[in-house]
């Protein structure tokens, strides 16, 4: 034990003669010095992605080869010359660190020192929290103080632009337009707005035209101060108006000191035309379809006029193509007589709209929306995606994947990513049913994902927007239910909940829920009365269940048409899901084998919400296989996978700063 000590301390004696631990200390300073500086210039100087990465491999390369040249080699006043050996090495100076000798060296390595801690200490100790330091801002609805009445399209306008421009910076969370119109004529205090929607900066503007001049005023306030950054009042001709929006655009992004890409930066400047007259015609146009008036044929038909006559006069105007296409899809929402054509013009305005400019963010959203509406999920999702790349704050494209991910295309993390998303930036309408319809639904995700406890919180956070519209309140209490099950397998009190709903609303898709119920209940009369209420065209997905309950009540002949209707269901319709409806089909059957396999199938599917887990455990329909080993096997592992997904979904959302969220 002494030799190796002895061995141990002649070899740290030769590191610090050889001056290699020096070495290592200033290698590594100036690797951390280095690397601080390429981080802070990377982005202003448009440097590629990889830049970071191949200095870190630059730098680790280069390591060994420095402490090696330290070992052999050695910096004298001579020159560079191979380090003597202890044998003919006298050390007649001390090596303290104030020593004449290493003084210079020692100076340099403490000056290198106290840079580095200059630089770390930011990050070390000051950094807050994601939710503390984001940049976040509102604009509020700008007033109009025109003396002449049909001027206010021409300032709400200016305030859309601006606040469309400011959604293109991805270092910036913005507010949507929505969220916000419910201050137009409210009089809290800034403060008081601010903490609602959760935002640091808050923008306040009003305007007038008179003739031919628009004078607008705008400030920009602190809300966490209440201190007015900076304000500012214009004096514009009329058809400098596109010219004013980005100005002040670029003035508020320099006032709060947020970063922009030089892509951004080319992007918020783009003209979206240089013909004022079009501009004004598109404007009035748009100011229908952000209101409420848009969900009217005539109002549509106006909309639609205004933008034809505005790519008239530019038939490059490729905002005016996109929206039109919007226009389109949206008669055929609301017309009533559904008409091909307007899905042919929907698509044509969309194309023409990609083909003027194939970056802006509204000709992508167009296009997208078309393949929404004909039901082509897998060719809208790319033109969303890409829609966001260009403009990361776009609400209409991110609520759009949140459903698909949701509904048509199921994968839980986008779906909650989107989401979370959406709801980072869309805070209240001026109708509190889609509030309450985005809560709902981020509810009814988070417990697709066994996030249980934060389903339950939203799902109290929709309250208080329900409104009688749009069966909110039924939508409401369905998932309450849900979670009850999820959570609880407690069928007795989701059937008692059912019962109270249903003396209000008797739709079909309560009378499926209800029937269920009865089903896992084994009460097989009252799941066959509820199952036969049901319109036949809807009843085809539920046909397993109710063969399953016609043998339990002795209706052999009613069990067999229902399970040869369920079968050709299977075959010729590739429905959702399909290996769990085989797996009920053959487990009906009494086909255990082929049965035991579909579920294997089933469980190796990613994305499986927790619900089907739960039916797996509980559905009377594989009572007579639920006690085998190898299903039990199977349920085990589907059910650790769903665990292990969930950890992983929970852990990615954490990372992007999504959860947890507070809102």
């Amino acid at each position: 034990m002494p030799d190796h000590q002895n061995k141990l301390d002649k070899f740290w004696q030769q590191l610090k003669r050889r001056k290699v631990i020096r070495v290592i200390i200033v290698y590594a300073t100036t690797a951390f010095i280095l690397l601080q500086l390429v981080d802070l210039i990377k982005e202003p100087l448009n440097l590629p992605h990889w830049i970071m990465t191949f200095f870190i491999v630059l730098l680790l390369i280069g390591f060994p080869i420095a402490v090696i040249f330290s070992w052999i080699f050695d910096i004298t006043p001579q020159g560079i010359e191979i380090t003597e050996s202890d044998e003919t090495t006298v050390e007649k100076e001390s090596y303290g660190f104030f020593s004449k000798k290493n003084l210079v060296s020692n100076i340099i390595i403490g000056i290198l020192l106290i840079i580095v801690l200059i630089l770390a200490y930011p990050k070390i100790f000051t950094s807050k929290p994601a939710s503390e330091t984001e940049k976040s801002i509102a604009i509020l609805p700008f007033i109009d103080d025109s003396q002449e009445e049909g001027n206010d399209y021409i300032i709400n306008g200016l305030m859309e632009s601006i606040l469309n421009n400011l959604c293109k910076i991805q270092d910036l969370r913005v507010i949507s337009r929505t969220s916000v119109e419910k201050y137009r004529n409210n009089p809290k205090q800034i403060s008081e707005i601010a903490q609602e929607l959760n935002v640091k900066y808050i923008v306040e503007g009003s305007g007038q035209k008179n003739e031919n001049k628009v004078l607008l005023t705008v400030q920009l306030i602190d809300a966490t101060t209440d201190k007015h950054l900076w304000s500012e009042q214009y004096k514009r001709d009329a058809d400098d108006i596109i010219d004013l929006q980005i100005e002040v655009a670029k003035t508020i992004t320099e006032q709060i000191q947020v970063k922009i890409t030089p892509e951004e930066k080319k992007r918020i400047e783009k003209l979206p035309t240089e013909n004022s007259a079009a501009y004004d015609l598109f404007t009035k146009g748009n100011e229908i379809l952000i209101t409420d008036e848009f969900a009217n044929v005539e109002n549509l038909q106006k909309a639609k006029s205004y933008f034809e006559k505005a790519i008239e006069l530019d038939n490059k105007f490729a905002l005016a193509y996109a929206t039109l296409s919007f226009t389109y899809y949206y008669l055929n929402i609301f017309s009533e007589i559904k008409d091909e054509k307007y899905f042919k013009e929907c698509n044509k305005y969309a194309d023409l709209a990609l083909l003027a400019d194939p970056q802006l963010s509204q000709s992508l959203l167009a296009k997208a929306i078309y393949y929404y509406s004909k039901e082509e999920y897998d060719l809208a999702i790319p033109y969303l995606e890409n829609s966001l790349h260009y403009t990361p704050n776009f609400y209409s494209a991110i609520i759009t994947l949140q459903k698909i991910y949701s509904y048509y295309h199921r994968n839980l993390e986008k779906s909650l990513e989107y989401g979370l998303k959406a709801i980072r930036i869309e805070f209240a309408e001026k109708d509190s049913t889609a509030m309450a319809s985005d809560y709902i639904s981020l509810s009814e995700t988070f417990r697709y994902a066994g996030f249980f406890d934060m389903a339950d919180e939203y799902l109290n956070k929709s309250k208080k927007y329900i409104t009688g519209k749009f069966n909110t309140e039924s939508w409401y209490a369905l998932e309450r239910e849900e979670l009850i099950l999820d959570t609880k397998s407690d069928y007795k009190q989701a059937k008692s909940m059912m019962m109270k709903l249903l003396e209000k609303d008797s739709s079909a898709a309560n009378i499926v829920v209800m029937a269920r119920n009865c089903y896992f209940l084994r009460e097989w009369e009252n799941a066959y009365n509820y199952y036969k209420k049901i319109p036949e065209e809807e009843t085809i997905y539920y046909r397993g269940k109710l063969s399953f309950v016609c043998k339990k009540t002795g209706m052999l002949k009613e069990a067999e048409i229902n399970i040869k209707k369920f079968e050709d269901y299977i075959n010729n319709d590739n429905p959702p899901n399909k290996y769990r409806l085989l797996c009920q089909l053959q487990s009906i059957q009494g086909k255990t084998e082929e049965a035991l396999s579909s579920m294997k199938f089933y469980a190796k599917q990613e994305n499986v919400p927790y619900w089907f887990i739960r039916y797996f455990k509980d559905e009377p329909i594989y009572d007579n296989i639920r006690d085998l080993p190898e299903f039990q096997q199977i349920l085990s592992e589907m059910e650790a996978n769903f665990w292990a997904n969930h950890e992983r979904i929970k852990t990615n959302l954490t990372e992007k700063g999504l959860l947890p969220l507070k809102i």
